[in-house]
């Protein structure tokens, strides 16, 4: 999975409209569809924006995108107990009444 998608999932769960987050952070509405569809890649400053107004943290929008085959086994172990408290994090947020 590439950051992008990992943004459309967290703003879809949230629904929250690709153009009203695009006028919140300031960037055109095309320019969050190319970073949605991985066509773009959003730059430190634009991902800590991104992550205050989804209100989540920052590592769930960067965590799917690490390369796991230059961890050490205790960073892959880390790795994984992070994978799934994100997962929980997501299926406690995709189950939650809005």
């Amino acid at each position: 999975m590439k950051i992008g998608k990992t943004i459309k999932i967290v703003r879809t769960l949230k629904g929250i409209r690709q153009k009203e987050l695009a006028e919140k952070i300031n960037i055109s509405h095309n320019y969050l569809s190319a970073l949605e569809n991985d066509k773009k890649e959003p730059s430190l400053v634009l991902l800590n924006k991104l992550s205050k107004f989804l209100e989540v943290p920052l590592t769930l929008l960067l965590i799917e995108n690490l390369d796991a085959s230059s961890m050490s086994e205790k960073q892959m172990d880390l790795f994984i107990k992070f994978k799934e408290i994100v997962n929980e994090y997501q299926n406690l947020k995709k189950n939650s009444p809005k």
